[in-house]
């Protein structure tokens, strides 16, 4: 996810948001941003949602985002994400509808 987290840090930096305001705005630590933000630590994908929509950037853009990454790495770009909520799926799923995914694919895990 390195790309994505760059990306994502590159925004923050453009908008003048401090790691602090955005640690404190999702309530978390600063740490945890800078964390992130150097890939020393995994985001959740309801984290990149939640960081994504206080940047003002569309779930299409992550995605775009994200996919041109993997498809540097596999001839067939497949995306796996973890949701932890419905209301974080229903945004993922109406989003991947909209930029006209030819196939989606659901599994679900009781794994937290």
């Amino acid at each position: 996810m390195n790309k994505l987290l760059e990306f994502l840090r590159e925004q923050r930096e453009a908008l003048e948001f401090s790691q602090e305001y955005m640690a404190d705005m999702m309530n978390v630590s600063s740490r945890k941003i800078s964390r992130w933000e150097r890939g020393l630590s995994e985001m959740k994908f309801s984290e990149v949602i939640a960081y994504s929509q206080y940047l003002d950037i569309s779930l299409e853009r992550v995605f775009a985002v994200y996919a041109n990454q993997e498809a540097l790495k596999y001839p067939v770009a497949e995306i796996t994400f973890l949701v932890y909520s419905n209301d974080a799926f229903a945004q993922i799923m109406s989003e991947a509808l909209r930029m006209g995914l030819d196939e989606i694919i659901v599994k679900q895990t009781n794994k937290y």
